[in-house]
């Protein structure tokens, strides 16, 4: 009786286990860490944005973005990958938002500020950006790749 109250309670308790996994695997989410830096930072020329990793499975994505800098405010915008360049505003120094399609942005980041934003990405590539005025042309861009 004692053995076979013990192999029911084994087999109750990795029940419960298989359970919380199946609900902690069905929670979890694609978290890419996005960095922003810039020539305020020791060691950065320039304009710097990374994401690690910078591949990973479609579906949801969370960026957590992390502005670095110690005096300029940054931001994270996401749209598809394109080979050509962004449409852009010479006199304002910046991409043309209604011209590109947004699925997603970390807006306007103090300096040392970190944000976040959850995007659905389908196969294929995005382009992270900063449009703060002349940061996308000054390199603050990466590209992200979501696989099936």
């Amino acid at each position: 009786m004692v053995q076979g109250t013990v192999r029911g309670g084994i087999l109750l308790l990795l029940c419960a286990f298989a359970v919380l996994g199946l609900v902690c695997t069905a929670q979890a989410e694609t978290v890419i860490q996005v960095t922003l830096e810039d020539a305020s930072d020791p060691g950065v020329n320039g304009m710097k944005m990374s994401a690690r990793p910078n591949v990973v499975s479609a579906g949801t994505v969370r960026i957590d973005a992390e502005n670095r800098s110690k005096n300029l405010v940054h931001e994270v915008i996401v749209t598809p990958w394109s080979d050509r360049l962004l449409p852009h505003d010479n006199a304002g120094q910046r991409v043309i938002e209604s011209r590109i399609k947004i699925l997603g942005e970390v807006d306007d980041l103090k300096p040392g500020a970190h944000g976040s934003v959850t995007v659905n990405l389908a196969p294929g590539a995005y382009l992270l950006f900063c449009n703060q005025p002349s940061h996308y042309r000054a390199g603050m861009w990466t590209r992200v790749v979501a696989g099936r």
